[in-house]
């Protein structure tokens, strides 16, 4: 007796091959997300933490840079209309305050609002957010005598949860200096 001769493979053969394809892809798949997928991910909440802290910077600047930014309308010519006087800490420990030598007294404040997760700059009655993802801002007036040290702590997600892994809600600390006071 001739057996047939037909070419392809039995259903347990594919059902085997299946199965092992399967598994394959299923160990390969975690390795090639931690490969390519996961380092995007970190570098857009590295380069997102930055640019808050660069915003930060950039406002903390033009607020003590010597006089008071001007808002286009309001140009008169004249160079410096309230120039910049001192920073001080707010008696709540948490609000920076900025002081300038104009008259009516011009004071800008610098605080984080907790439920927004934001750090706000407050003039008079306008309220500005300078950054976003802030959860912590402090001042510190001891370590130097002539500055106050602002460390303000920015996450992507809330540092305090239990319920986000570590590595979405690591804690980014950056430092600025706010001159107390400008010698006359």
């Amino acid at each position: 007796m001739k057996r047939s001769q037909k070419s392809g493979f039995t259903l347990v053969e594919v059902i085997v091959v299946g199965i092992l394809m399967t598994f394959l892809v299923a160990m390969i798949l975690p390795l090639a997300w931690d490969a390519v997928g996961q380092p995007s991910i970190d570098m857009m909440i590295d380069c997102r933490m930055g640019q808050e802290a660069q915003l930060t910077a950039m406002s903390l600047a033009a607020d003590c840079g010597g006089c008071l930014p001007r808002k286009r309308a309001e140009i008169s010519g004249v160079k410096c209309e309230a120039r910049f006087a001192g920073a001080a800490i707010g008696e709540d420990e948490t609000t920076l305050i900025l002081s300038y030598d104009a008259t009516p007294a011009v004071v800008v404040t610098y605080a984080v609002d907790a439920d927004e997760h934001t750090l706000v700059r407050a003039q008079g009655e306008v309220s500005v957010v300078v950054a976003e993802n802030v959860y912590y801002m402090h001042l510190d007036d001891t370590e130097l005598d002539d500055r106050i040290k602002v460390t303000l702590t920015f996450s992507f997600r809330d540092p305090d949860s239990t319920g986000i892994p570590d590595k979405y809600r690591r804690p980014y600390r950056y430092i600025f200096y706010v001159p107390k006071g400008v010698a006359s």
